[in-house]
């Protein structure tokens, strides 16, 4: 499904503000998130494409939005699934790769799909956090709320579904790479150096990709991060990050002309993401599974069927 009518093209037309004639006020409503039939090579989807698996290997887990993402409009997954036995985790971003067009995907969000350019990506990490840079990048709730709801499908925003139903201790800051990207070496992780942004207005670096550290928090199985951006004029706008209902931001970054896509790499640690329907009404069945999930330590203790549990857990096949 997705979007609502027949606003597939209304969808897909550019990242400026077009949402078709005014008079149409279907055109207003949002996009029902689902990810692009495109995907890495590992990828495998479920749940009518809002929940994505890496099926195999640390790599090869790249996954995009099925249609552009509109200024003001968050797009949020949770971290289902983690896999121990890999270095790294999830990243997030934003691209102007348009995965209809591509015939093959990269290896990794960073460095490869960022080296082919109009690509921002950022990664999740476990690493100590600097508590001065986290307070200049962290956007008041209030603010960041209003953002959202000013767009005009924000009335529908499920602002409650920011919060992740199970949460750790932590919090979460960031950094701004400089020239030097992040780079592979087979199986090994080596991240770039970065330097700290002393000014989140300052518009002097808006090629470089920023990096996203955090804590535990950020990349546990439960954990939500979502991205969005703010348009300002036609070729300038401010990109920010929701984490576990914290919003990060804004990085800078200069507007080209077409679409732009949300892009995940299910890297590393990471092995099974699902979209939050932020903006649609949520299923019986949804509800359901977030009550269970948000109130019980471990499911197992739970005396229910072996396959309901495993769906609950977002473990797949449920048999």
């Amino acid at each position: 499904m997705p979007c609502p009518g027949d606003l597939d093209e209304t969808c897909r037309t550019t990242n400026c503000v077009q949402f078709g004639h005014p008079a149409d006020q279907s055109a207003l409503l949002p996009c029902l998130h689902r990810f692009h039939s495109q995907h890495g090579l590992n990828i495998r989807f479920s749940e009518d494409k809002t929940v994505a698996t890496r099926v195999s290997s640390f790599a090869d887990g790249l996954i995009f939005s099925a249609n552009p993402l509109r200024p003001n409009e968050l797009f949020m997954v949770e971290i289902v699934q983690n896999d121990l036995g890999w270095n790294g985790h999830l990243r997030i971003g934003i691209t102007q790769s348009d995965p209809e067009k591509r015939k093959e995907f990269p290896r990794f969000a960073l460095p490869n799909l960022v080296a082919e350019g109009l690509s921002w990506v950022y990664t999740l990490d476990r690493s100590e956090v600097d508590e001065e840079l986290g307070d200049a990048l962290t956007l008041p709730a209030g603010k960041f709320h209003k953002l959202l709801r000013d767009a005009p499908w924000g009335s529908r925003l499920n602002i409650e579904f920011l919060q992740p139903k199970r949460r750790s201790p932590g919090s979460v800051a960031a950094r701004h790479t400089g020239s030097r990207r992040n780079s592979h070496n087979g199986d090994a992780h080596n991240e770039s150096q970065a330097c700290l942004i002393d000014d989140p207005t300052n518009t002097s670096c808006c090629s470089p990709t920023p990096s996203l550290e955090t804590l535990d928090s950020a990349t546990s199985e439960g954990s939500r991060v979502g991205i969005f951006y703010s348009q300002v004029g036609l070729d300038f706008a401010f990109l920010y990050f929701v984490v576990n209902g914290e919003c990060r931001g804004p990085f800078p970054f200069e507007l080209q002309a077409g679409p732009l896509f949300v892009v995940c790499d299910v890297y590393g640690q990471t092995k099974t993401v699902r979209i939050v329907p932020l903006y649609e009404v949520p299923t019986l069945q949804s509800l359901c599974r977030e009550v269970i999930t948000g109130s019980v330590d471990d499911l197992k203790e739970l005396l229910l069927p072996r396959k309901l549990i495993r769906f609950v857990s977002y473990e797949y096949p449920a048999t």
